[in-house]
């Protein structure tokens, strides 16, 4: 299956907000793996854009991490709504 043809999974996550700027880091050492978005930085809340193909990486990509950040993966949370490229990907 071709990448455009791949769904775009969100996968929500809480972390510390100084761990942020990390996160993305790591996630941008994957070629491909996914696309980090803060939602709402005062929360630790944000959001990686996986495709369907490599959203199984990213939770275990998040699973290895937890020894070391204060991770989890979340339910969609309320400042999600404010994110235009969620609602787009949602239409």
């Amino acid at each position: 299956m071709h990448a455009y043809q791949e769904k775009l999974v969100p996968i929500y996550i809480k972390l510390p907000k100084q761990d942020i700027a990390y996160i993305k880091f790591v996630l941008e050492s994957y070629c491909d793996l996914g696309v980090v978005r803060t939602l709402d930085s005062s929360l630790g809340e944000i959001v990686i854009l996986a495709l369907s193909c490599t959203a199984n990486k990213v939770y275990e990509l998040i699973e290895s991490l937890k020894g070391e950040l204060n991770i989890r993966v979340i339910p969609k949370p309320h400042s999600a709504k404010s994110d235009w490229l969620l609602q787009e990907s949602e239409e």
